[in-house]
């Protein structure tokens, strides 16, 4: 994506305006699920809290991982019994999730969720092929889609300022895209928009819980287009947490991506040129 489509998309997208108050500082820990190239479905995901709160969970998640012996806790390797959680029992797992999961529910964080089908993201792009030129994958339209949401939430008195710092699972072959972006929303958010890092969810606890939030929100999202778009039974983890906890989040169409990034070309002065889809 280039800088002035950058600058367009932060701009244009999501307008806020400033507040005079107090100041509380939010963080946000995302995560993706469902990069590989036979995965049906993309998601980032993750949780926004204030730093106290954060403080708390990080300590008491650290506590849980020296208690049960892990090094971190990685949802994929949990569910499929591998790597630090070889030669756990089903029971032993569950208890571990649960565990984990209670520690989220305790400090009432906010679920932000984007979800994108990749044959959605083909069928926006059979119509708009320019789209690629705002958004080079569909992992970057769930990423600014998380952004956006996130830069217009406001937590507790709606009359605060809450600057908000986001940290993102340091995925190599997106973070010059992800960087970029990033950028552009500290510049025209600089009320709103405190900082952006990336890190290893293996350091950094903030990034496990936001794993586990992007992994079954992966998880249901696969349902969900296997069932041909029928509401999917919930597994126990994501109806805990979705049920308990705020929640800032959905899918995509391909009507909503081809008009979002139809509005960002029209604020570069680039006429969109729509491809009528075949029968």
């Amino acid at each position: 994506m280039s800088a002035v489509a950058l600058e367009a998309l932060a701009r244009g997208v999501f307008p806020y305006g400033q507040q005079n108050r107090r100041i509380l500082v939010l963080r946000a820990y995302l995560d993706d699920s469902g990069t590989h190239a036979s995965s049906p479905v993309i998601v980032m995901g993750g949780l926004m809290a204030h730093e106290d709160d954060w403080a708390q969970i990080e300590k008491e998640w650290s506590e849980a991982l020296s208690d049960l012996g892990l090094p971190d806790m990685h949802m994929s390797h949990c569910e499929m019994a591998k790597k630090a959680f070889s030669g756990w029992s089903r029971d032993r797992r569950d208890l571990a999730i649960v565990r984990f999961r209670n520690i989220i529910l305790r400090h009432k964080a906010l679920m932000v969720v984007s979800t994108l089908a990749r044959k959605v993201w083909d069928e926006a792009l059979a119509i708009r092929p320019e789209i690629v030129t705002v958004f080079e994958s569909p992992l970057d339209y769930c990423f600014n889609a998380c952004i956006g949401r996130i830069v217009r939430t406001r937590r507790r008195d709606a009359q605060e300022i809450e600057p908000i710092v986001v940290t993102f699972d340091s995925r190599e072959q997106s973070l010059d895209n992800w960087r970029s972006l990033a950028a552009s929303y500290e510049r025209n958010f600089p009320h709103k928009v405190a900082g952006f890092a990336f890190g290893s969810m293996k350091q950094v606890m903030g990034l496990q819980a936001a794993d586990m939030v992007a992994y079954e929100a992966f998880v249901y999202e696969c349902e969900r287009q296997r069932l041909g778009n029928e509401t999917p039974t919930p597994r126990a983890n994501f109806k805990a947490l979705f049920s308990s906890l705020e929640y800032a989040g959905g899918y995509f169409t391909s009507d909503q991506i081809v008009m979002l990034a139809d509005q960002i070309l029209e604020a570069l002065g680039e006429r969109p040129t729509r491809v009528s889809p075949r029968a």
